[in-house]
């Protein structure tokens, strides 16, 4: 780049700053706009590309990217910002430069995405200036393409003991239905469900967790009122084969040492189960009122390795896990289970009354969700939620958002007198009283029973990492539809209502939580203003209500505690009575929209059934059915001109090479082939394996060495009689880098990981793949010139200004440049020599003469051409110094660079920008920069960076004390410096000229920084 020296006349004492009088870094003309950029981002859907809705993939903050520019092996390092966004500028990278990119510190569990139009892997290889040098991470937790195959799986319940051969048993008890189901199901104009267990087979269960690898399902049993357990009793977990439709008893875990306590259901002092078999009889079933989320099992989950599940213990209020390997097999003993438990800790609950019950596993930590009952205080400042997240590796809790549950809720039932109890109250043992019909004239056909206690039951985390929060009433699991009160002198029958909730927590950049409050949520504004109902007077998710047939709001607060969301989609399922407007009772699920709270769709998984729970929460947790994860390898394939094993950014890298992929775990057999393309690249992945890309599974990657190749492919390897024909063999012209050169964390990204196989025929990677989404794309091959092909060559170039180095503006100047080949071994011609000699902006292209090849000024190439060990071939270039951008005065410069040659060079490499290589030169000339000593002008002259010493002269004499990088000058004169071993850092230096003149110029020049200094002298106009 041209450099500028302006000035600016001002009436008190100016300092002017000279930008870029830098020896040794001189580049090109739009040096300046060059630049690395590029985002990191969720790719949840795999696909490569990232997309603002459906799915919603936001950038990823704090992902650590480095470059190395050139032949540089110190890298610039940055990190991506809260929008997933990195960038790396001109002055760091200058236009034209070749980069390694490289990508470090992903997020725990995240593995880089597929290969894809957006993305690329964790190392990639571009020339600045490039935008978009993007990548996409993913994980198998968050994958799930919804318009792929994406289901849901819940559970139902039927009223009765399920064991004793009755109706109560023969009910569907596990439906399955596609994720974007809506309306009536099993209705003509619903969409379908289809039964994957009975009740007989599983009885009353909350959650599933889904083990992808071996497509199985893992049910955990719930205990409730009036719904009788399966054949495992309270600790029960039952299978489900996806692949056969296969139920199957799992494991009670109280055979490997965790206690959830007793059934219920079974009378302490006959041993029989009091719930009839028949789903439409009676039962009073009043020991399964009492211990209501206290017996049993709340939530459970698989571990990011989907080989351990952890629980919530209702009984004792602990953490547990235990193995349940991959593919999924039940612990035969405690040796085998591993069982380990964990003591949930409360947020400082009255009387130590607590309760967990959600668990969610996110982003390598657990999430447990507590309430505080204030069962025995009765106060509602008492009660609380909390959500503590549990660290694996450390064992510990730590409580990252509470909140009260004092907050106004809406009308759970609009008939006069159950209108008044919709507040979150204190946890009772006590039935409560009808409220739909006042004191003394009862309805003995439909008492309503109304009393919501809280239960965190569920957590989700939104796309920008806020909680999504779900209550389940406890007062649910304590009633059913049509059933007695707990008192055997209590003659009516109970229609029980389950009135949840769902709120909204916005994460912070401190990473703290914020609880919505009327209706906002950080930036996110809700459809509940003002409506009296929610934390601070409103709520996000407004639209939890249901119509009646006169289009009048029936029911307020209508979901009943369980969530699902699927990452990157902006919505989140939640179970809800009567979700469907007009439809009663009836249960299923309402999608709200995550940006908006407001209604995407409805569910109904049952209406008006007999011995169903009616309003009183008939439907379990959901789990959601995705395909697995892909999985894929692979890397680049690239020629080491400098045999080091370590892949540099001006390392060709080939195309056309045949890659093929063996299973060593059935032969050595061949499952895939590809072929090296857009840069080296190859890949094997589910889709081009035969029978797909097998998980935790040894394979080898193998090139063929005596595979033919053409030969275009080798572009700078040296002819030596063998490339004349259109194609060669690649064992006649390459072998194998070293390998693996480091083995450090960092260089695996870069280095060689092929060997030769035992005849030397085949270069070989052994690869192990990981699980799903665990892709691997650090298996690059280095290919390497054979001595017998390689020719020894030594380009170097000197250039100068011809006559006096000193000019003016508008002057026409001559630059010689001179290109020798002093290699000494007669064999060393150096072939298609190509030379990129370029002129900077302030300098106006006039003609050029040249022995050899020819001078293109548009691209700033001379050549091709060949030298003859111990020749030399000369350009010389004329250009006349104009004013372009104000340039008053400076150094102007001319660079010169191999950048192509058939043949390796001894001491150099082509097109590294390496200025202290031989093969790179720069000359300059100086045009005087004027200075004002009258008015006390201060000229800062810059030179450049990265030396142990500089020495400042004027006019051919040493200035004492000028051993700073910069000096400031005050008067005229010409100014050199010397750096390190006294050595100027050009082959000939000219010096900063600066002369006297005071005359304003018509304008200011630019770029420049200008600062007042306050003058001892009285100002002048």
């Amino acid at each position: 780049m041209s450099l500028l020296s302006p000035w600016v006349c001002y009436t008190s004492r100016t300092l002017l700053t000279l930008f870029a009088i830098n020896l040794l870094i001189m580049s090109y003309s739009v040096g300046c706009r060059a630049q690395v950029s590029g985002t990191v981002f969720y790719d949840f859907d795999a696909n490569g590309i990232q997309t603002s809705v459906s799915p919603t993939e936001a950038g990823v903050t704090a992902i650590g990217v480095r470059i190395f520019v050139n032949g540089n092996a110190h890298p610039l390092i940055t990190q991506t910002d809260k929008a997933g966004y990195y960038a790396f500028t001109a002055q760091q990278v200058p236009s034209g430069s070749a980069v390694r990119v490289e990508f470090f510190n992903l997020p725990e569990t995240f593995s880089v995405s597929s290969s894809g139009p957006h993305n690329g892997t964790e190392v990639q290889f571009v020339q600045a200036p490039a935008t978009n040098v993007n990548l996409g991470i993913f994980n198998d937790d968050e994958f799930c393409n919804v318009d792929i195959n994406a289901q849901i799986i819940t559970a139902c319940y039927s009223m009765g003991d399920p064991l004793k051969n009755g109706s109560a048993g023969d009910d569907p008890a596990l439906v399955l239905f596609d994720y974007n189901a809506e309306g009536e199901g099993g209705t003509p104009s619903g969409s379908p469900m289809e039964k994957l267990a009975n009740a007989s087979e599983i009885g009353s269960t909350w959650i599933a967790s889904y083990q992808r690898s071996s497509n199985t399902l893992i049910i955990g049993a719930i205990t409730r009122r009036h719904v009788g357990l399966g054949p495992l009793g309270t600790g029960g977990f039952y299978s489900v084969d996806l692949n056969n439709r296969v139920v199957s008893n799992f494991i009670d875990v109280k055979t490997i040492g965790i206690d959830t306590g007793p059934d219920p259901h079974i009378d302490p002092v006959t041993g029989l189960n009091v719930l009839p078999a028949d789903k439409l009889a009676k039962s009073r079933d009043s020991l399964a009122f009492h211990t209501a989320a206290k017996v049993g099992i709340g939530g459970s989950q698989l571990s990011v390795y989907q080989d351990t599940l952890f629980l919530i213990n209702l009984y004792d209020r602990k953490l547990y896990s235990f193995s349940v390997q991959k593919p999924l097999k039940a612990p035969a003993n405690m040796a085998e289970a591993q069982t380990k438990s964990f003591q949930i800790p409360h947020p400082g609950c009255s009387n130590n009354e607590f309760v967990p019950w959600a668990l969610k596993y996110y982003r390598g930590k657990l999430y447990v969700g507590v309430v505080c009952t204030a069962e025995t205080s009765q106060k509602k400042s008492d009660l609380k939620a909390a959500i503590y997240e549990f660290d694996q590796k450390t064992t510990t809790f730590n409580n990252i958002f509470e909140f009260g549950l004092d907050y106004p809720r809406g009308a759970i039932d609009a008939t006069p007198g159950c209108d008044a109890t919709n507040g979150w109250q204190p946890w009772t043992n006590v039935f409560p009283k009808q409220c739909n019909y006042p004191a003394g004239s009862p309805d003995p056909v439909a008492a309503f029973a109304i009393y919501p206690q809280a239960i965190l039951s569920d957590i989700e985390f939104d796309d920008d990492g806020s909680l999504i929060i779900a209550f389940m009433d406890r007062l649910g699991l304590q009633t059913g539809q049509d059933q007695p009160g707990i008192a055997v002198d209590d003659t009516l029958n109970y229609y029980g209502f389950m009135s949840g909730d769902i709120v909204r927590a916005q994460y912070n950049a401190d990473s703290t939580y914020t609880l919505e409050n009327n209706g906002k949520s950080g930036n996110l504004q809700g459809c509940g203003i003002n409506t009296n109902s929610g934390p601070g007077g409103g709520e996000f998710f407004c639209e939890d209500y249901w119509l009646n047939g006169a289009n009048e709001v029936g029911h307020r607060e209508i979901t009943n505690g369980a969530m699902l969301k699927i990452a990157g989609i902006p919505e989140v399922l939640v179970s809800a009575m009567d979700p469907i407007h007009g439809l009663y009772l009836s249960t299923g699920f309402v999608a709200y929209d995550t940006k908006t709270g407001t209604r995407n769709r409805s569910f109904s998984v049952y209406s008006l059934n007999p011995g169903s729970l009616g309003k009183s929460g008939g439907v379990g947790d959901l789990a959601r059915i995705c395909d697995p994860a892909p999985l894929e390898i692979g890397n680049t394939v690239w020629l080491d001109v400098n045999k080091d094993g370590i892949q540099t950014p001006n390392e060709a890298l080939l195309d056309n090479i045949v890659i093929t992929l063996h299973d060593m775990q059935n032969g050595g057999t061949e499952v895939a082939r590809d072929t090296t393309a857009n840069g080296g690249h190859y890949y094997f992945n589910d889709t081009n394996v035969a029978g797909r890309l097998k998980r935790n599974h040894t394979y080898e990657i193998r090139i063929d060495l005596n595979q033919e190749i053409p030969t275009s492919v080798l572009g700078t390897i040296p002819a030596n009689g063998r490339l004349q024909a259109q194609t060669v063999k690649l064992i006649d012209t390459l072998t194998i880098s070293p390998l693996q050169v480091t083995g450090d964390t960092q260089n695996f990204l870069r280095d060689s990981d092929a060997e030769f196989n035992t005849d030397s025929t085949q270069a070989i990677v052994k690869v192990i793949t990981g699980d799903n989404s665990q892709n691997n794309f650090t298996f690059d091959i280095g290919l390497t010139i054979n001595d017998m092909m390689e020719k020894k060559i030594d380009l170097e170039i000197t250039k100068r200004v011809i006559g006096n180095c000193i000019h003016e503006v508008g002057d026409e100047v001559i630059f010689e440049i001179v290109v020798r080949n002093v290699a000494t071994t007669s064999t060393a011609i150096a072939d298609s020599v190509m030379i990129a000699d370029t002129l900077v902006n302030n300098l106006t292209f006039i003609n050029f003469t040249t022995n050899k090849g020819t001078y293109d000024p548009s691209t700033h190439i001379w050549g091709p051409f060949s030298i003859q060990p111990g020749e030399s071939d000369t350009l010389t270039i004329t250009a006349k110094i104009n004013k372009i951008d104000g340039f008053q005065g400076g150094f102007v410069s001319n660079q010169a660079e191999v950048i192509k040659a058939i043949g390796v060079d001894l001491d150099s490499e082509p097109n590294n920008y390496d200025k202290t290589e031989d093969d790179y030169a720069i000359a300059y000339l100086s045009v005087p920069i004027p200075i004002c000593t009258s008015r006390q002008d201060t000229l800062i002259i810059n030179a450049p960076g990265g030396f142990t010493s500089y020495q400042w002269f004027k006019d051919g004499v040493e200035i004492i004390g000028a051993t700073a990088q910069t000096l400031s000058v005050h008067e005229p004169g010409n100014y050199t410096v010397e750096v390190d071993s006294g050595q100027c850092p050009t082959n000939n230096c000219c010096p900063i000229v600066v002369r006297e003149y005071c005359e304003c110029p018509a304008r200011p020049c630019i770029p420049v920084i200008l600062k007042k200094i306050k003058a001892s002298l009285p100002l002048t106009k």
